[in-house]
């Protein structure tokens, strides 16, 4: 198994298991700094522990691999593999060197868009049941093609656009089936679906950057993601989580939620896996986005909600019906099943593995994701 498919399937588990986790974080009650008693819903300490996975896997990633060509032999070092891929993907990034301040300054400006990404999808779920969430993914996945076609000169054939749309589809039938009986006012609904499509926006403009830092920039995959991390970290400490504290009202504090996680020893692990699941999912993103593409990766993403599904259902039917984790199959579970279905067709027909004879004419492209299939095979 190659660097393609260990990050595909490394990005799925990893992001299930980050999504279980969360749901479960955010549903743990623990006793907060004025001794009241309430759940740990903390979107910033949240952001502050995706940038302590970036900074922590992208330290020990270096860390692994100068220690792994230190060793006698020749055994394949993997995060070698994955530099190769991303600078063959590019065009003038066939040398190396030592970073310029610019490309750290642009790092950060990218760590920047991330964040910004996170805190308003964040403040979207206040105004959105998850499902309506899940909805916006589609917009996501439509925001990052356009942007890679235009600033990175990406070509979508008709193949692709055709995989675009099936995957757009599927998400929004994943979406209806629970979104139908969502009780979410209009005001709200049109407030929180806004704030949704400008995180869908931040997070595609923060993708395709990426890949250009990966690929054009030639910036190894993780002094990349150690320095977002960098970035972001020191962003919300020294900026974030100041400027909160002159906000008028109740305000998300750094002690409060580490106090939180001290008075409650379940919420504490809860956290610490969370954090190892964050890294794993770190650094299978980049890796999927130096092998294949940013569209890839966001296409990828979308198809986590099956796995949660489906483990949902089997929690419900095999484990324990009133389990947080588990759910029931209701009437639109069908439509939900249809829209995953369309989401994996639809990554099939884009990747190129899924081929047919009047899509032929948008088969370049496609050729050069199959390739970087079979490679990781």
């Amino acid at each position: 198994m190659g660097p393609a498919a260990v990050a595909v399937v490394s990005r799925l588990v990893s992001l299930a298991l980050c999504s279980s986790l969360t749901k479960l974080q955010l549903s743990t009650e623990s006793i907060r700094l004025d001794g009241s008693l309430e759940a740990f819903r903390r979107p910033m300490f949240m952001s502050l522990t995706m940038q302590m996975a970036l900074l922590c896997s992208g330290c020990l990633g270096m860390l692994a691999g100068r220690r792994m060509r230190e060793l006698p032999g020749k055994s394949p070092d993997p995060l070698k593999c994955l530099e190769e891929a991303a600078t063959t993907a590019g065009s003038d990034a066939s040398t190396k060197t030592a970073l310029s301040w610019s490309t750290v300054w642009r790092i950060g400006v990218l760590s920047a868009i991330s964040m910004a990404g996170g805190v308003v999808g964040s403040q979207a779920l206040v105004f959105l049941p998850v499902s309506m969430w899940q909805l916006s993914q589609a917009s996501g996945i439509l925001f990052t093609a356009l942007m890679a076609k235009a600033f990175l000169a990406q070509r979508l054939g008709l193949a692709r656009r055709v995989g675009i749309a099936l995957c757009i589809t599927g998400v929004t039938l994943a979406g209806l089936s629970d979104a139908l009986d969502a009780p979410t006012g209009v005001a709200e609904a049109v407030l929180g679906m806004a704030l949704a499509l400008i995180s869908q926006a931040l997070g595609a403009a923060a993708a395709v950057a990426e890949e250009h830092l990966l690929k054009a920039a030639a910036v190894p995959p993780m002094q990349l993601i150690a320095l977002e991390g960098a970035w972001g970290v020191g962003m919300t400490l020294f900026v974030v989580y100041p400027a909160m504290h002159l906000l008028p009202g109740h305000a998300e504090g750094l002690l409060d939620s580490m106090v939180m996680l001290l008075n409650n020893p379940a919420l504490f692990a809860i956290q610490a896996v969370l954090l190892l699941a964050m890294m794993g999912s770190s650094v299978s993103g980049i890796a999927l986005t130096a092998v294949l593409s940013s569209v890839h990766r966001k296409m990828l993403n979308v198809s986590v909600g099956a796995i949660v599904w489906t483990s949902a259902l089997i929690v419900h039917y095999c484990v324990d019906k009133a389990s947080l984790f588990g759910e029931p199959w209701s009437d639109d579970s069908l439509l939900e099943l249809a829209g995953f279905v369309l989401i994996g067709a639809g990554q099939a027909v884009y990747g190129g593995l899924l081929r047919c004879g009047c899509l032929q004419c948008g088969g370049e492209e496609a050729r050069g994701s199959e390739a970087a299939l079979e490679a990781g095979r």
